[in-house]
């Protein structure tokens, strides 16, 4: 059954961004799977090893100096615009652009000016050891993107992510080192031309973030709540040390959590070779592809999650986790599933010299499966003000991940790699739950179940029979997918209502009675109503998504 007000409200907001988020991810999942293909087929494998090095560690680079601002803004600017502090949802966003940047550029010059040391660890020498001191120079923008895009979902915005990260800069950073290979450049120019993206993705963030911190100035009722400001604000600390003693920990988190998404590339390009980079990175470029949508939804979750907290609304908030939950299984199970069970057919995107790392894509299937079915555990844990656990958790997993690396990797190879992530994953996740569960009382339910069972039961018969019966042929594998998506889309209309997805449909606005009314007017609560309440009956939780 779909839930009642106010959880339809929540949830309406939750699929109205998701959809958009799941717009905007399709492209980036497309933009990055096809940058994947273009560097493994434009470049030598040892070049596509560097290249694949040198990005996730620009990546760790960001992690390290964003420092967790998503989630304290998240937490901090709805919570103030509620109690229309306006003048301290400003100075929010300057206390998280101001320290990020500087650390940023802290560590673009000491890339520039020891990037050659840097270089040699992944086997790049002379003349093209340099090429970290270019890389460098982006470093300040695209964090100073993230920070920005960020305060705007603060907000319930998703609309400039959508457009300047989803779409010009994923989309730039696979046209710009596709056109660079094929006019003939190499590593150098594949690796400039896909981080110049942030120079253009930056000053998009910056014009949207102004604009839409002016335009929603004022926006919240001028209504102070004693509940509020006891539970989400000390009125007797600065704006500026409260968002830093909840972010700082999540900071460290995200960190921990970047580490472990993008750490054992460099570790295999180290412990082995970028040979052993490239085959790892191409084998594994499906994760993140799959991660876009359920990441799509807990941006939306992140303000959402706050709103709920703040009324301290259990059943709201367990309903909202629970479809939240079945919606990321339900569009990110299909494609961890179709490559789990067609290894081979996946690697031979990438070309021949990929096809040896099955058993990475199998076991990094699994454990996807086992993340995404624990829902948006940790974004629930940093809303609910404890980022000191997720950080706990972050860095233990990553800690357990590296050291599993070390013994695994010499051993078995970029197997052992995938086995240690897989572990961390799955240690990680169920941690969270487990914390989850004991502190607010919140864990999946029977339609986490249903949507967990339609996913296998339509999609792995099918490819399995097909292979079996038809051969390993390349049109048997689009039968059986073909086959699959039919019955799963068959079983996702009959179980609808259940799933909720209804939800996900535009809502239609109701009908104007002809007669007068004849319900019985509602029965008063137990709780009285506040001013904001009589003239919002949502408090304000309706924010439009400003593009």
């Amino acid at each position: 059954m779909i839930p009642a007000d106010p959880a339809v409200v929540q949830l309406r907001h939750v699929a109205r961004g998701a959809t958009l988020g799941l717009a905007g991810s399709g492209f980036a999942a497309v933009a990055g799977f096809g940058l994947a293909v273009t560097i493994t087929h434009g470049l030598d494998p040892a070049d596509a090893g560097r290249f694949f090095a040198l990005t996730s560690g620009f990546a760790l680079l960001v992690s390290a100096s964003t420092f967790g601002t998503e989630a304290g803004l998240a937490r901090f600017m709805l919570r103030l615009e509620s109690v229309s502090d306006d003048d301290a949802v400003r100075r929010v966003v300057l206390w998280a652009v101001v320290p990020t940047s500087l650390v940023a550029t802290a560590w673009a010059v000491l890339l520039v000016t020891h990037g050659d040391t840097v270089a040699a660890w992944i086997g790049i020498e002379g003349g093209r050891a340099r090429l970290l001191g270019w890389i460098a120079l982006a470093l300040p923008a695209a964090v100073l993107a993230d920070v920005l895009l960020a305060s705007t979902r603060g907000v319930g915005s998703l609309g400039p992510t959508v457009i300047g990260d989803r779409l010009v800069r994923s989309g730039l950073q696979v046209a710009v080192p596709a056109a660079l290979l094929a006019g003939g450049g190499g590593l150098v120019a594949a690796v400039l031309g896909w981080a110049a993206a942030y120079l253009v993705s930056a000053p998009y963030a910056a014009v949207t973030a102004v604009r839409s911190l002016r335009g929603r100035a004022g926006a919240a009722p001028a209504t102070r709540r004693p509940s509020l400001q006891e539970s989400a604000l000390d009125q007797g600390s600065g704006i500026g040390r409260q968002y830093w003693r909840f972010t700082w920990p999540r900071g460290v988190g995200s960190l921990a959590q970047m580490g472990i998404q993008k750490a054992d590339i460099v570790v295999v390009a180290v412990l082995l070779t970028p040979v052993d980079a490239a085959l790892y990175a191409a084998a594994t470029r499906f994760v993140p592809v799959g991660q876009l949508a359920v990441q799509a939804l807990q941006q939306v979750l992140q303000p959402r999650f706050t709103a709920i907290l703040v009324h301290e609304d259990r059943r709201t908030l367990t309903t909202v986790f629970g479809v939240a939950t079945s919606w990321g299984i339900l569009l990110a199970w299909p494609l961890y599933l179709v490559v789990a069970t067609t290894p081979s057919r996946y690697l031979a995107l990438f070309g021949e010299r990929y096809a040896d790392a099955a058993a990475v894509v199998v076991v990094m299937s699994l454990a996807m499966l086992v993340a995404v079915a624990t829902g948006p555990v940790d974004t629930l844990l940093v809303m609910a003000g404890r980022s000191d656990l997720s950080m706990l958790n972050a860095v233990g997993t990553l800690v357990l991940d590296v050291a599993l690396c070390v013994v695994l990797v010499p051993r078995w190879g970029i197997t052992g790699a995938a086995v240690a992530w897989a572990v961390a994953v799955v240690t990680r996740c169920g941690l969270a739950t487990w914390q989850v569960r004991a502190d607010l009382g919140v864990g999946p339910d029977r339609q986490v179940l249903l949507a967990a069972a339609l996913p296998p039961l339509c999609l792995v018969p099918p490819a399995v029979t097909a292979s079996a019966v038809l051969g390993p042929a390349p049109w048997s594998w689009c039968v059986g997918l073909g086959v699959g998506l039919t019955a799963y889309a068959a079983a996702l209309h009959h179980w609808r209502h259940e799933l909720a997805l209804p939800l996900l449909l535009p809502a239609r606005p109701p009908r104007t009675p002809t007669t007068a009314p004849t319900t019985a007017p509602t029965p008063p609560t137990d709780r009285p109503t506040t001013p904001a309440e009589e003239r919002d009956p949502t408090c304000g939780l309706e924010t439009p998504y400003v593009p």
